[in-house]
């Protein structure tokens, strides 16, 4: 691993998070690559958790009725992002001979890329659904237009979601998770690059982020520790089987703890988990002053259903990868082509997809029943999202030359 000796600190790892990070845990991962139906896998999943946050706000009862509803299914999808980004952060890292550097060109200019001509579109389309206020009142959160640089400043630079003080751009609940992993991102790479100072840095960043933030970082390391796992059973010769026994033991113990479970995936609802942490914090003299008005809004997002989403969402990718690789299942050419394209627009259906409907839920003017038109809509917001990607991607190339001509 090539390193610049003015920001690189030559100790070893001496920490559970360094020794996590350090590439050199793993004697030869360098050469691992996945396969083109790995790859492929990886993008459907990361795709459908995209498209399930979609059809959450889709199925918002004054956009549409007569589906599903996949709100609290939505929530959970993010945990899903998190295990993946984690899961292809650490195989980038890995298997590339880039330094800590490259690594800030390439998250900066993929991030920003999307992110800021995402605000841009946002604020777009949030002035255009105003035109129908009335409608707009329902399915936005209408505010004052003089707050509204405040709330992309705070986006732009990842801290809208510092212990739990939600700053959202507009009406785009969607951006909350972009401060997570921006601050998962940052202290990855402290770690993984043996940046100097790496301890101070990373308390600092956790302390600025807040209980939320911090312990969500455990859902996002699963991820990388699915990506070790994956590279060390793939070198076992009974890998495969070894993950299928690990897989089946989980969805066993996900089978006779289901009650247990479904009480866990049901407190992403914010009353019964504020109602709970409430009352464990009735123990504490003065507790009133760690609420916010009766919420507790610094484990927001904090839930356990994002560990037990973690969990799966790792088991399963790994005990999937192997599965392909065993089987050398192969996609073809045109099919991998067009996979790609869609999965490529992954980042912009989740920035771009709710002001898209709110613009066009408040031009309609009341929730849409047909399905045919519902499925059109879906189709035509999943279109757009496509041509869109398309500059943004050429866009993202242009900012990382820039960055690396000015090195």
């Amino acid at each position: 691993m090539v390193k610049e000796p003015a920001i690189v600190d030559e100790q070893g790892p001496s920490t559970a998070l360094d020794r996590a990070a350090s590439s050199h845990i793993l004697d030869g991962a360098s050469q691992v690559k996945l396969s083109r139906g790995g790859s492929i896998f990886l993008d459907a999943l990361r795709f459908c958790a995209a498209f399930t946050v979609l059809l959450s706000h889709f199925s918002h009862p004054a956009i549409s009725s007569g589906i599903p509803n996949f709100v609290r299914a939505g929530h959970l999808a993010v945990a899903v992002f998190f295990v993946l980004s984690g899961f292809v952060i650490r195989y980038v890292t890995v298997t590339r001979e880039t330094g800590a550097e490259q690594y800030l060109i390439d998250r900066v200019s993929r991030i920003y890329s999307v992110v800021a001509p995402a605000l841009v579109i946002t604020v777009l389309c949030e002035y255009l659904a105003s035109f129908f206020p009335h409608y707009y009142a329902i399915v936005g959160h209408p505010v004052l237009w003089r707050h509204v640089p405040f709330q992309i400043a705070a986006n732009l630079t990842f801290q809208a979601q510092d212990w739990g003080y939600e700053i959202r751009p507009l009406s785009n609940a969607p951006f909350w998770s972009l401060s997570f992993e921006c601050f998962y991102y940052a202290i990855y790479g402290l770690v993984f690059y043996r940046v100097r100072g790496r301890k101070f840095l990373c308390l600092l960043l956790l302390l600025v982020a807040g209980p939320s933030i911090s312990l969500l970082l455990l859902v996002w390391l699963m991820g990388c520790f699915a990506f070790d796992g994956y590279v060390k059973l793939r070198r076992s010769q009974g890998g495969v089987y070894i993950s299928s026994c690990i897989f089946a033991g989980m969805l066993l113990v996900l089978f006779f703890a289901r009650v247990r479970i479904r009480e866990l995936l049901l407190a992403v609802d914010e009353t019964r988990r504020t109602a709970w942490l409430s009352h464990l914090l009735t123990a504490i003299p003065h507790h009133e002053v760690l609420l916010l008005d009766g919420r507790v809004p610094w484990l927001t997002y904090a839930t356990p259903s994002f560990f037990v989403v973690g969990l799966a969402t790792s088991a399963f990718s790994v005990w999937s990868l192997l599965l392909i690789d065993h089987l050398r299942m192969d996609v073809g050419a045109l099919v991998t082509r067009w996979v790609r394209l869609v999965a490529d627009s992954t980042f912009a259906l989740y920035l771009l997809h709710l002001p898209f409907l709110i613009l066009v839920a408040s031009i309609v003017g009341k929730p849409i029943h047909a399905r045919w038109f519902s499925a059109i809509i879906l189709c035509l917001i999943v279109c757009s999202c496509v041509l869109v990607s398309i500059p943004l991607d050429g866009l993202k190339r242009n900012l990382r030359a820039r960055m690396e001509r000015s090195r």
